[in-house]
């Protein structure tokens, strides 16, 4: 496509896009975008939460009234520009003449609108070079929290998902740099999954050898894989709304377990007790596979992100593996068999309460 012929479609989207208040209908789907990148340039169409923008919501109702949009126009288009970039080879480039037009509800062209629309030019002078889009433009509320945004170069398409947690991706990124940056996303999806980490931390608590605790980081590794990399290839698909609660119940479960044990003053089997783990990683794993779709899964990217991310959770693990391994030691060369039973006793309970918690909160849908 030459350029005079790019510059005058990309001119039409913004009319189009202009006009849509007066055509009482939505033309850009909230919470989503794209980014068409052509002769050195991007042309960027964005829908964006109206609680992104607090300034200009005066009434604080989550939506923008025309005449908030008209009184705070210049303040969000300076927002915008400031919450958007493109960094490439040349250095970081806003959006320049950004264009905004109030995305009301369907059917109420002049009621207080949840969403903008957003266009602009970013210059991207170095097109054959790597470049990574930023945006920082969210709100807090859980329905409007990702932005989805359609990359394209030629015949090239990509999306990308940006949330709070995840304000920077590589336009199109190479098979290693998806790898390593799953790599990433999964170490800090473990050390910041509470629940996950409870589960760890019950589980290795009631193991009473170091060889119990490798197999039950093996069973715990081996479940979740399992049905991560089912959940990734579109083989097994459960809601999360029954997943999360199922994370819950799993460390109910095992704090139960064990609590039972103890006060019975028994020991659970070995192999009972490494086909829970197994079983409650399976369900872990969905929970993983969850977070792994949100950052937007793109065929070519399948089995680097599926790799990159088990591996980045299995490095959580062993962390936190080490770290309690760790804390055994020393509280047996330092602390009276009764008193360490007593540990083990306040890691269940807290287990417990945690748990439950969670799963009467998750069943909320809180």
């Amino acid at each position: 496509m030459n350029s005079a012929r790019a510059l005058a479609l990309s001119g039409l989207s913004l009319a189009a896009v202009l006009v849509a208040p007066s055509a009482h209908a939505h033309l850009m789907v909230a919470q989503h975008g794209t980014l068409n990148l052509v002769d050195g340039g991007a042309f960027m169409v964005l829908s964006l939460p109206a609680a992104a923008f607090p300034g200009a919501d005066d009434d604080h109702d989550g939506r923008i009234a025309r005449s908030e949009f008209e009184r705070h126009y210049r303040d969000i288009a300076a927002t915008v520009s400031a919450g958007v970039s493109l960094v490439d080879g040349a250095g970081s480039h806003a959006p320049e003449g950004v264009l905004l037009s109030l995305s009301p509800d369907d059917g109420t062209p002049d009621a207080p609108a949840p969403q903008l629309v957003a266009l602009g030019r970013i210059a991207h002078p170095r097109p054959d070079q790597p470049a990574t889009l930023r945006i920082s433009l969210f709100s807090v509320d859980a329905n409007t929290r990702n932005l989805e945004v359609l990359v394209t170069r030629g015949d090239r398409r990509r999306v990308l998902v940006f949330n709070r947690d995840e304000r920077e991706r590589a336009l199109f990124p190479t098979a290693w740099q998806t790898f390593t940056d799953a790599t990433r996303r999964g170490v800090a999806h473990i050390l910041a999954g509470y629940d996950h980490l409870l589960f760890l931390g019950v589980t290795l608590a009631g193991a009473r050898s170091w060889r119990r605790v490798f197999l039950a980081l093996t069973c715990f590794t081996v479940g979740h894989a399992v049905t991560l990399g089912l959940s990734v290839l579109g083989k097994v698909a459960v809601a999360s709304s029954i997943v999360e609660p199922a994370i819950a119940a799993t460390l109910i479960g095992m704090a139960l377990i064990d609590g039972v044990a103890h006060a019975r003053q028994v020991e659970v089997d070995a192999r009972l007790r490494l086909g829970l783990v197994f079983g409650a990683a399976l369900i872990h794993g969905l929970g993983f596979a969850g977070a792994l779709r949100d950052l937007g899964i793109e065929p070519e990217d399948r089995w680097p992100l599926v790799a990159g991310f088990n591996l980045g959770i299995e490095f959580g693990q062993v962390a936190v593996g080490a770290v309690a391994l760790a804390a055994a030691w020393l509280l047996g060369r330092w602390m009276p068999s009764e008193h360490r039973a007593k540990a083990r006793q306040a890691v269940r309970g807290v287990v417990l309460l945690a748990g439950c918690a969670w799963l009467v909160a998750r069943l909320a849908g809180r």
